[in-house]
């Protein structure tokens, strides 16, 4: 277990320092746990997760929106960087942006997938780094919860990650709290 623990540390600071972008690989003997028909399209760069009723920008904070895919470079941010950036994104035209809790987060991650773990259909070219999330870490000020999307992994961290963001419809945390 230790060990598991230390490559993913590793891998964790590679994808970070990187912004790796690569190829899923994914067991198509595990059933999807985030299949792509779960998602609605929403035609402005972003999806509705039809489970939880989050809508989610589709590319990752940096990069662009543009013929059915993204392209460019994720930004690397800290937690308090991304809070703030999230509060001024206009995504698809909306202004109320805002960063996904963990549990939040950890809806979108595909359990079938690695390096990235996430529907690549719905999330094109997404960095195999660690995204924020808004969820303080209790043992250190100024850290944050964060999925690290190369194993899905929720890690804790105080340096950098990048980011997506989440939209959420005044019922959807409740949803998604209630398992619906």
């Amino acid at each position: 277990m230790k060990l598991i623990k230390i490559i993913a540390t590793l891998a964790c600071l590679l994808g970070v320092a990187t912004g790796l972008q690569a190829a899923a690989t994914c067991n198509a003997s595990i059933a999807a746990s985030t299949p792509s028909a779960e998602f609605t399209d929403n035609g402005n760069g972003t999806v509705t997760h039809n489970r939880t009723g989050l809508m989610w920008k589709r590319c990752a904070e940096g990069q662009t929106w543009s013929a059915g895919t993204c392209s460019g470079s994720a930004n690397s941010a800290t937690w308090a960087s991304a809070l703030q950036s999230a509060v001024s994104a206009t995504t698809g035209g909306y202004r109320d942006w805002r960063l996904p809790n963990i549990k939040e987060l950890q809806s979108i991650v595909e359990e079938k997938c690695v390096t990235p773990s996430i529907n690549e259909s719905i999330f094109p070219n997404t960095p195999a780094s660690s995204f924020w999330s808004a969820s303080a870490y209790a043992y250190y000020s100024g850290s944050a919860w964060n999925v690290f999307s190369t194993l899905a992994l929720p890690t804790a961290t105080v340096s950098t990650a990048a980011t997506r963001f989440a939209l959420c419809g005044p019922d959807s945390l409740l949803e998604l709290l209630m398992g619906r």
